[in-house]
């Protein structure tokens, strides 16, 4: 029973790996912008709108154990009409698109979207776009647990790839080193009482998390849960 539950497992894990090598991003939705919004003030555009006429590209990828979508890593290698007109550069030799909004990753990591828009003389115009973009999964966590004395500000403390300090500002928070990407749950326990992580803000490898509330107990645990199996995988755009 166990060599087949082994079996079992592996097989698994190997057909997910096979779905997720082969990982297409499939246009979702196209979003125009009209000539006219190069007129209207800051204060009156919709929300996320462009300063130029284009077409905003929403791409899906399905997969498995999705966490992710590197932006950083977006290769462009054509843009096109259908009729093949080059739409890769604008009348200046610049480059006429940009990663746009906001990449979002289901919870259960089936699903990722990510946008890009491209600046087009006719708006209406739907350009075909090919490059890849780089999408991380994972599947297995790890949870580790920390110790702090709330006097002992600025001391550092490690945890599997991460190390944590209580920062030394007025307003409490938490300093993390590390790739903040695989972290999946970060939690405060005072005295019994759980306290979650409210927001961050930092760069992807150094990161000050900041929490609902502030501890007031001599000390206090922190733990987190990261994932230890992450893993970057190629999506080819338009292709």
């Amino acid at each position: 029973m166990k060599k087949i539950l082994l079996l079992s497992a592996l097989l698994t894990g190997i057909t997910c790996l096979a779905q997720n090598a082969t990982l297409a991003a499939k246009p979702l939705q196209y979003t125009f912008t009209l000539p006219a919004i190069e007129a209207l003030p800051f204060d009156v555009k919709p929300f996320g709108a462009s300063d130029k006429p284009g077409c905003e590209i929403t791409y899906l990828v399905i997969g498995n154990g999705l966490t992710d979508i590197d932006r950083d890593s977006i290769q462009i290698d054509a843009i096109a009409t259908k009729d093949g007109k080059d739409l890769s550069k604008d009348n200046r030799g610049r480059a006429s698109w940009k990663l746009s909004g906001f990449t979002k990753v289901s919870d259960d990591g089936k699903y990722a979207t990510f946008s890009i828009f491209v600046a087009t003389e006719n708006p209406m115009t739907i350009p075909t776009i090919k490059g890849s973009i780089t999408a991380k999964s994972a599947g297995k966590t790890e949870t580790k647990t920390l110790t702090f004395k709330a006097a002992d500000k600025g001391v550092e403390q490690k945890a599997g790839p991460f190390t944590f300090a209580i920062s030394k500002e007025d307003d409490f928070g938490i300093l993390m080193k590390g790739d903040r990407g695989l972290v999946t749950e970060l939690t405060i326990n005072a005295g019994g009482k759980v306290i979650k992580k409210q927001g961050y803000f930092g760069s992807p490898t150094t990161t000050a998390y900041q929490f609902a509330d502030t501890p007031t107990t001599p000390e206090f645990t922190l733990s987190v849960t990261y994932f230890t199996d992450q893993q970057n995988l190629k999506v080819t755009i338009g292709q």
